[in-house]
């Protein structure tokens, strides 16, 4: 079973044709998919509203900046741009290409007269071939506020000069994410730098490096004339991740680059910290690092927020890269664990104002928390439109939310000018044909200055708003709360006991908790070698194993699904394309055929108590499903029976129910009934433990077509008939022998499959039923094509993909993507980027538009010198009630979910 894969393609600027969002999430729509989507819990923000901006043509994206070679000094200080460091000190960052240079900063307020020299420290980093050069950090101060100062580096190169912030209001915040190095990045900062603002904040996604790691240097470039001159603070995207698995951990290049005060602000990690500038306490979150309630940077956070005194700093900010609140397509719903976890500290605190990145477009909403309006909440800025090479997020919800005010798919930047302690004037400023204009603007009030907090909150006070957010967010249906309970603490609770049970009280996502009470990895076990590989806990003697099924709302009941009626096989299809996996921007559905579900749950001795309904006891109508399969694993040298767990759905309207954990358990007791005691499924999130995590690839067959719909886009300096032809394929097979596989290939398929299948850890185990079943060609499901030598006929090799296409919603000349997946694939004689090749040419013969494959098993010797493209999203494969100590790498995985 998969739980949400979120996989956006981000493409390579050298590539011909980058993949859209509308093509990622396509291709990530893989049918073994467990796509529950969580319910949505919002925040919300101040009444003085504007409207959408309706009128106005965006501009498209522009190319990646191209910088000349430029050959500096060796001493000579580069990319300079500072951060505060600290009450009244500075961090100066730099790099030089002489490891010898000193880390020197000389400074004083006269130009050319440095009255005061501080020392720091250096660093660097090697990233597969690249070397960075020497990496410069040094602490300046104790500073004067609002006073210009005058610096040189390393005693060596160019003075440059910085203003420090002021010590009281007003002070002006220019806030703008998802830079990159484009046309409308520099423009983006041009119009920054004419605003006349104190210190930057960025929320994340910088350099758009993405890999490529001289990216990082010319980023630093790009910005030296602002950062060199006043501070940037910054916090962390998904494009600073650059993790590969096994080699490098993520963030290597952005923690030695952008070194932020964490230490000073008592944090153990450079992606999360605090300061304070004026009257103002800001916090930068990370997305990408754990945030639930036991991990170090909730703890470091509700510690922090218990420091704030809104006497000294009444204005309360937060930022992080993945909205909360987010009406575009884009990027739906992936900051909602985040929320989960946070939102109700952030509250607690009275934070005032939020600010993100991620979404390439703008929105202000109104004061909001849980979901909905608050006047106690958060104004939530998504700001993720500085420019990025990736264009623009155009599509929004609609109608909009209520707690949406504006919204607008552009490139800018906003300037935030707090004024006094009780006053803040906000505006976003559109990039108008390189010209700023200001499209959204607002007075903020502090809730410094409401009952939402008081300068010095008495404990009475605390009891008094934690039982208002119950108020205002009523009782929540979950197996481990009372609804009609109420928090009622002792008048000695501090504020974070109070914020975290808040947060577990509303808590709707419970998918950890209940992992951690079954036999599963768990986290806390990573490192402990002493526990033994295998099953977890013993079978259960089939007398003690619950015979009813489990309970379910009133409203409900369980069925058994007949996959061979057609009525029923349309309701199942009905639900899942409605509710399983969806696109961004609700342009691609899949279409599961009867055929295609036949085949995925009619395995060799299926069990048809495993197609496990849920319907509406008074309409009949299917509201949830899921499935189980039976399959023989080989896990190492053991061979287990197991069941595949796949498909499990719920309609959107009912998961708050929290029918998917009772499903879980009601498809484990079935598997049980039958003596059945491991389970293989995959998940799309990170749950108690994976065994290996997986990236999808995938090639274009029908460019032109992809373009069309906006599933994909020229890239940079591309024309429509350069990227035909740089994809084009021969009209037929390469291969000599090269044909359809018949029924009479099953044997000779089956010993090349499992021969090839005991190289990998985890593998299924097939025989020759298997093999007929899964592997022979089966029209609109599965093709599968074999090698066969001319001088002996002996079988050497075959390939094999099956289909799942989707339906192209409200495009006026295509309604159908048809899109191939490899399956598995074995070369002993063909060498296999030919075998693989010639896959690829017969799904065009066939009419596919799009091939997608897996880096497991050893897909990865073909897939970039084949022109895949890799997806950034993770599928996780799992083994119920079997722990294997280490974590294997995908290419160690011999196992295709569907």
């Amino acid at each position: 079973m998969e739980l949400g894969v979120n996989m956006p393609f981000h493409s390579d600027q050298m590539k011909p044709v980058e993949f859209t969002l509308f093509e990622k999430a396509q291709l990530k729509m893989v049918p073994n998919k467990l796509k529950i989507l969580l319910p949505l819990m919002a925040v919300v923000v101040v009444a003085n509203a504007i409207t959408v901006a309706a009128d106005y043509v965006r501009p498209p994206p522009r190319k990646n900046l191209q910088f000349p070679w430029d050959p500096k000094p060796s001493s000579q200080p580069q990319q300079v741009h500072v951060s505060l460091a600290g009450d009244k000190h500075i961090r100066v960052t730099w790099i030089t290409s002489k490891s010898s240079s000193p880390s020197l900063v000389e400074y004083g307020t006269s130009p050319g007269k440095y009255t005061s020299r501080s020392h720091g420290e250096t660093t660097s980093y090697s990233y597969l071939f690249y070397t960075s050069g020497t990496i410069h950090h040094t602490v300046i101060g104790p500073l004067e506020h609002n006073t210009v100062y005058y610096y040189k580096c390393g005693g060596k190169g160019p003075e440059f000069s910085l203003k420090t912030p002021p010590s009281e209001f007003p002070i002006t915040l220019a806030v703008a994410g998802d830079l990159g190095q484009t046309g409308w990045t520099k423009s983006t900062l041009d119009h920054i730098d004419l605003c006349q603002y104190d210190l930057h904040l960025l929320p994340g996604d910088l350099s758009y490096a993405d890999y490529i790691q001289s990216r990082w240097d010319t980023f630093g470039e790009l910005v030296e004339p602002l950062a060199s001159a006043r501070p940037w603070m910054v916090t962390q995207g998904n494009h600073e991740k650059e993790n590969i698995p096994f080699i490098k951990d993520g963030f290597e290049s952005y923690n030695a680059r952008w070194k932020m005060p964490h230490e000073e602000s008592g944090s153990m990690s450079n992606l999360y910290y605090s300061f304070e500038v004026a009257g103002a306490h800001v916090v930068m979150l990370g997305s990408y690092t754990d945030y639930d309630v036991n991990s170090e940077q909730y703890n470091w956070l509700k510690a922090d927020l218990s420091t704030v005194d809104r006497k000294k700093t009444p204005w309360l900010l937060a930022l992080f890269h993945v909205p909360w609140y987010n009406s575009n397509y884009a990027h739906q719903g992936e900051g909602d664990d985040m929320m989960e976890a946070m939102e109700p500290l952030l509250h607690a605190a009275g934070v005032d104002l939020v600010f993100s990145g991620h979404v390439h477009a703008y929105e202000r909403t109104k004061r909001v928390y849980n979901g909905k309006s608050n006047p106690c909440g958060a104004v939530h800025v998504t700001i993720g439109d500085g420019g990025n090479k990736e264009g623009l997020a155009q599509k929004y919800k609609e109608p909009s939310p209520e707690w949406s005010v504006f919204r607008e798919a552009s490139f800018g930047h906003g300037e935030l000018k707090i004024v006094n302690s009780s006053h803040a004037f906000w505006s976003w400023h559109r990039n108008d044909d390189d010209e700023p204009v200001k499209s959204d603007e607002v007075w903020i009030t502090s809730l410094i200055t409401s009952d939402c907090v008081a300068t010095k909150e008495t404990k009475q006070g605390l009891h008094q708003r934690v039982q208002l957010t119950m108020a205002d967010n009523g009782s929540v249906n979950d197996d481990t709360t009372n609804q009609n309970s109420e928090i009622v603490k002792t008048e000695s609770a501090p504020i974070d006991e109070l914020s975290r049970e808040i947060q577990e009280t509303l808590s709707v996502s419970q998918r950890h908790k209940f992992w951690e009470t079954q036999p599963v990895g768990q986290f806390k076990d990573l490192r402990d070698t002493s526990l033994p590989e295998g099953p977890i806990e013993p079978p259960t003697p089939l007398s003690e194993v619950k015979q009813e099924p489990y309970n379910l709302p009133n409203l409900y009941e369980w069925v058994t699904c007949d996959m061979n009626s057609e009525e029923t096989c349309l309701e199942v299809y009905n639900l899942l394309s409605n509710n399983y996996v969806e696109d961004d921007e609700n342009m691609f559905r899949f279409n599961y055929s009867k055929e295609f579900l036949q085949w995925a749950l009619h395995p060799p001795g299926y069990f048809k108590t495993w197609h496990i309904g849920v319907r509406v006891k008074s309409s009949k109508k299917l509201v949830a499903f899921i499935t189980g399969i039976p399959a023989k694993i080989r896990v190492q040298n053991e061979i287990i029976t197991m069941a595949e767990v796949n498909f499990l759905c719920v309609h959107k309207k009912l998961r708050s129910k929290r029918l998917a954990p009772v499903m879980i358990k009601e498809v484990t007791r079935r598997v049980h009934l039958e003596n059945i005691w491991q389970a293989a499924y995959t998940a799309g999130v990170v749950l108690p433990t994976p065994i290996t995590s997986c990236q999808y690839w995938h090639r274009s067959l029908n460019p032109k077509k992809l373009i069309d719909v906006g599933f994909s886009r020229l890239g940079p300096r591309m024309t429509m008939s350069r990227t035909m032809k740089l994809y084009k394929l021969p009209d037929s097979p390469l291969t000599p022998g090269f044909r359809k596989m018949e029924l009479r290939d099953v044997p000779s398929v089956t010993r090349l499959l499992k021969t090839y299948l005991l190289e990998f850890v985890v593998a299924p185990d097939f025989d020759e039923m298997d093999v007929e079943h899964w592997i022979v060609p089966k029209e609109g499901v599965v093709d599968s094509f074999v090698v066969e030598s001319q001088e002996t006929h002996e079988v050497t090799d075959f390939c094999s993909f099956y289909s799942l296409p989707s339906s192209i919603l409200g495009h006026p000349n295509h309604s159908n993507l048809k899109a191939a997946y490899s399956y598995y694939n074995v070369a002993t004689k063909t060498p296999l980027i030919q075998l693989m090749n010639d896959a690829l040419i017969v799904a065009k013969q066939m009419d596919f538009d799009v091939f997608n494959a897996l880096d497991v098993m050893h897909n990865e010797g073909f897939l970039k010198e084949l022109k895949y493209g890799p997806g950034d999203g993770k599928l996780h494969y799992y083994l119920y009630n079997y722990r294997i100590k280490s974590m294997l790498r995908s290419s160690e995985l011999g196992l295709v979910l569907l």
